[in-house]
């Protein structure tokens, strides 16, 4: 398998930004997704759905540079939600007590609702 990261504006108007993480979520991968993350950031997008139906794997860094993004974007009253984790990665996360920062939607209208709700 390819390992990709695909980024597609899913509601221009809400701000939401839609990423497909295909394959290894690896040292490499990581950091080019934070990068292309950071540039949304700078242009004002705050709110993100992140596709992991197709993570095969996620490294450390891959887990590491993921909790930045989320605790950033928290700092700009934005959101990184999940879709589609695997249980393995679920498992890690609460085992490590990521569980706590990382938000899984159970589908996409689920998450779409979370996004345009009113804190």
């Amino acid at each position: 398998m390819i390992n990709d990261v695909k980024i597609t504006t899913l509601d221009a108007d809400a701000g939401i930004i839609s990423i497909k993480i295909l394959g290894f979520l690896d040292v490499v991968l990581s950091y080019r997704l934070q990068s292309r993350i950071e540039e949304y950031i700078q242009q004002g997008y705050v709110n993100y759905l992140v596709d992991c139906k197709d993570l095969e794997y996620i490294s450390s860094a891959g887990v590491g540079v993921l909790s930045s993004l989320i605790i950033q974007l928290q700092k700009t009253q934005g959101k990184m939600l999940f879709l589609n984790m695997p249980e393995r990665v679920i498992e890690l996360l609460h085992l490590t007590r990521l569980s706590e920062i990382f938000s899984i939607a159970e589908n996409a209208d689920e998450a779409l609702k979370e996004f345009t709700a009113t804190p």
